[in-house]
């Protein structure tokens, strides 16, 4: 089994993040090629490590999530055990939505989808009471102007 991607794998997933639950004969209809040879690409690119999973777009403003936003922060002796530490203490937190390590001022950029400012605050004062961690700023998301559209491969 090759370890590359071809350019009918790439037409694959370029139509597969635009709809994961687009079925599979559709997929194949679209590229004129069989259901069996999408499913055998699928599953390559799944064990390839490509493809990890699917998950549903959500309107966060339909479930009452109307704050979000990012908090910037810096981290005392980062190390890899200092980060499971972090991380594991961040995923107690409901709200957090993704945390990432980043260059720059702030070691550590976290993400945060909550339903409004009070709980934004909230959040951050439970991530700045965490030992070995500062919060240097935070941003708001203030609208939407070009939604994920997908990777443009």
């Amino acid at each position: 089994m090759k370890n590359r991607l071809d350019d009918l794998d790439l037409k694959i997933l370029r139509l597969m993040q635009l709809d994961a639950r687009m079925p599979l004969k559709q997929v194949a209809a679209i590229l004129n090629k069989a259901v069996a040879t999408i499913c055998t690409r699928i599953k390559k690119m799944e064990k390839m490590g490509v493809i990890r999973g699917s998950r549903l777009q959500l309107d966060l403003s339909a479930l009452g999530i109307e704050a979000i936003g990012c908090i910037y922060l810096s981290v005392d002796r980062q190390s890899g055990k200092t980060k499971k530490l972090l991380a594991s203490e961040l995923n107690k937190i409901k709200g957090v939505v993704s945390c990432t390590s980043i260059t720059g001022q702030a070691s550590i950029k976290v993400e945060i989808a909550v339903k409004n400012m009070k709980s934004f605050n909230h959040v951050r004062d439970t991530i700045a009471s965490i030992p070995n961690v500062t919060v240097l700023n935070g941003d708001m998301e203030v609208e939407v102007i070009i939604p994920d559209k997908g990777l443009d491969f």
